[in-house]
């Protein structure tokens, strides 16, 4: 059979000398091994004959013994041209594309790592202090907090959210003169209220120094008739928002279970586990000590001691006469209350384990790849609802009287004002907003006189440089008490 295949192919193609036969024993082409195999073996005449020369398609002569070692020598040049083409195109081009064209990655490769990168930031990025969970667990000690952006610390002592502290804030007994400084939130929200509330007062012109700014600047004295000591106890509607968005968290969380997504769903839930068992643990271990309870009401002087712009005066009056008076005092300045007994070690496992849980689950949710944006988005949504509620909820105490004194905008007369609305002086009063120098104690001697005199025949403040302003301030009201 071989014989026969090589005669009849020498019929076909005779070989005489100085002719030239076209050769296909061998394809440059780089075609698959399993194709390139089935074309020599079937198509393709092997018998060569010594002394024979064969051509290439370009009418070179080749040796047909030397034909693979220079087939693979011109795939070889062709490799290395195209190679060379390549790295000078590479090198013509500007710096920044050629950079971007060597190292980008796939596209999933980018969304991968854009979620890992927007969560690590949502979760490790310094969280904003606020006071929400207090104004809140008044009305209810187990309202969990939404799971929000930012490291969250276990039972975090936040007294007051930074942007409701008044700097300088005291409270001043005005019957003994005892001066201490707010640190409780509610007070602080309550003055801040009560002077965004009074209109603006331009100062008066005589007393500025020349080149001085004017600014208006709100001043006089308000006498506030408390119906409940500390933020408002009423379940109102920032509590069905919180709780509201806290469910919406956990059934979103089981969602995600079920859905094949186990590693958001399971950070999620346990991040709401964690929020709710430190509701148990404040509730069980409180921070402060509760107010004590007073026989009757006392009245309060809330101010910023020189620099104050407006007194604020406070006395508790409940609703019914079987509810107890509670001390304004103790309710501004709450005490830490201290871990005694073999319970402290109890309560120190307790909060440490709470924050070692907490700490787990953020360093779980850093430390495994993202899947998604979806942890993300909750925690965006747990941190806009809350940083709407505190806008809107400023959750202070009711109140059933008030009352705007008209006073002049001197030091002098908002205090004697309030001193008239009680009929309260105290030297410490004094000497905490218009500190004497000279040890003589001239204003807490003029503001006397008035109380207990009467006010058509009490001569001018001695010194002071709006005397007869005052003066006539101090008659006018005296005049309306009557």
């Amino acid at each position: 059979m071989e014989n026969w295949r090589s005669e009849a192919s020498d019929a076909d193609c005779p070989i005489t000398p100085n002719k030239i036969r076209p050769y296909y024993g061998s394809i440059t082409h780089p075609l698959p091994r399993s194709i390139s195999h089935t074309v020599n073996s079937e198509h393709v005449d092997r018998t060569i004959k010594p002394n024979d020369t064969i051509a290439d398609s370009q009418g070179v002569a080749i040796d047909p013994h030397n034909n693979l070692t220079a087939n693979t020598r011109n795939v070889a040049g062709t490799r290395g041209l195209r190679v060379l083409a390549s790295l000078l195109t590479t090198l013509s081009m500007p710096l920044s594309v050629a950079s971007q064209t060597a190292t980008e990655p796939p596209m999933q490769t980018n969304s991968a790592t854009l979620a890992d990168l927007v969560e690590l930031a949502a979760t490790i990025v310094p969280q904003r202090a606020s006071d929400l969970k207090w104004r809140l667990r008044v009305a209810n000690s187990f309202i969990p907090m939404p799971l929000s952006l930012g490291w969250w610390t276990v039972s975090g002592r936040v007294v007051a959210s930074p942007d409701t502290i008044v700097p300088g804030l005291c409270i001043t007994d005005m019957a003994s003169g005892a001066t201490r400084e707010v640190t409780a939130g509610w007070m602080h929200c309550l003055y801040q209220h009560t002077l965004d509330s009074l209109s603006l007062r331009r100062p008066n012109q005589d007393l500025l120094p020349q080149g001085a700014v004017q600014n208006l600047l709100p001043r006089g004295t308000t006498l506030l008739r408390l119906k409940e000591v500390g933020y408002h106890a009423k379940f109102r509607w920032p509590h069905l928002i919180i709780i509201g968005t806290v469910l919406l968290q956990f059934v979103l969380a089981l969602q995600l279970i079920l859905s094949n997504q186990q590693r958001t769903g399971w950070l999620i839930l346990t991040g709401i586990l964690i929020r709710t068992l430190d509701c148990v643990d404040d509730w069980k271990y409180p921070i402060w000590h509760p107010p004590r309870s007073v026989k009757k009401g006392r009245f309060y002087a809330v101010h910023t001691r020189m620099t104050t712009r407006h007194l604020l005066i406070l006395v508790h009056e409940p609703d019914t006469q079987k509810d107890a008076y509670i001390s304004i005092e103790d309710a501004a300045v709450p005490v830490f209350r201290a871990r005694n007994g073999r319970n402290a070690w109890v309560e120190h496992i307790c909060e440490q384990t709470l924050r070692l849980a907490a700490w787990s689950q953020q360093a779980a949710s850093v430390l495994t790849p993202s899947n998604g944006f979806i942890l993300s988005i909750v925690l965006l949504l747990g941190t806009g609802v809350q940083e709407i509620v505190s806008v809107f909820n400023d959750a202070i105490p009711h109140y059933s009287h008030r009352e705007d004194m008209e006073t002049h905008e001197s030091l002098l007369d908002m205090l004697t004002a309030a001193c008239q609305a009680v009929n309260h002086v105290s030297v410490g009063l004094v000497e905490s907003i218009l500190p004497d120098p000279t040890g003589e104690h001239i204003d807490y001697t003029w503001i006397s006189s008035i109380l207990e005199g009467d006010a058509a025949q009490v001569e001018p403040h001695p010194r002071h440089a709006s005397k007869d302003e005052v003066l006539s301030y101090v008659r006018r009201r005296r005049n309306v008490k009557v």
